[in-house]
């Protein structure tokens, strides 16, 4: 089953295109920051004048250059990806006191990338216990990273930052709970076209 279409390609993904010619038609979608889009069955046309890094919450090389967007000076070009080229970006939830999620969720969260503790420097953080997971697709809901609950309290917007934090030390037993059933031992993959919400047709 293809994961990535006209619906959910521009929300934090990495993709190499190839140049290839502009169509001759009119595009499918038109960005506020003035880029075309041409859909197909097999991938997707885009005409820009920025390509790179930070494509707001993509990485997107046009004939593998690797440059942030920002220094793009080279003018107007097209390029094509495929469908099954677009990956998601790898992101990384940051969960203070992990001590206080029950062992499900622990299990469900899997092996940290790091923990330790915070520093210092961090105002209002220091000395608390940390540990950083993985962003797993069936983390994200409309656009959020779903901790417990529902996304609209208990969540973190993802909206392109490598890192989002959430700290757990005033949750209630029921918010616990319902991390354990919000990232249940067996993910499995959800329908893409529904995890950012329509706020994130702007982000191209």
């Amino acid at each position: 089953m293809r994961r990535f279409n006209p619906g959910n390609f521009y929300c934090g993904t990495t993709a190499e295109w190839t140049s290839c010619p502009r169509p001759v038609r009119h595009p499918d979608h038109m960005s506020g920051s003035g880029s075309d889009y041409w859909y197909g069955e097999s991938g997707v046309v885009r005409y820009s004048d920025h390509w790179g890094s930070e494509v707001a919450s993509c990485d997107w090389y046009l004939d593998g250059v690797a440059r942030c967007s920002f220094d793009d000076h080279d003018g107007w070009r097209c390029g094509f990806a495929p469908w099954t080229e677009f990956e998601l970006k790898t992101f990384e939830v940051t969960v203070y006191h992990p001590d206080l999620l029950p062992s499900e969720s622990a299990a469900a969260l899997g092996d940290p990338v790091r923990s330790g503790v915070a520093p210092a420097w961090r105002p209002g953080m220091a000395d608390i216990p940390y540990a950083s997971y993985r962003v797993r697709p069936d983390m994200i809901v409309d656009g959020c990273v779903v901790v417990a609950g529902t996304y609209g309290d208990c969540g973190t917007p993802f909206d392109g930052r490598c890192l989002m934090s959430v700290d757990v030390s005033d949750w209630t037993e029921e918010e616990r709970a319902a991390w354990t059933e919000a990232f249940p031992a067996d993910p499995v993959f959800p329908s893409l076209p529904d995890m950012f919400g329509d706020d994130y047709g702007r982000c191209r």
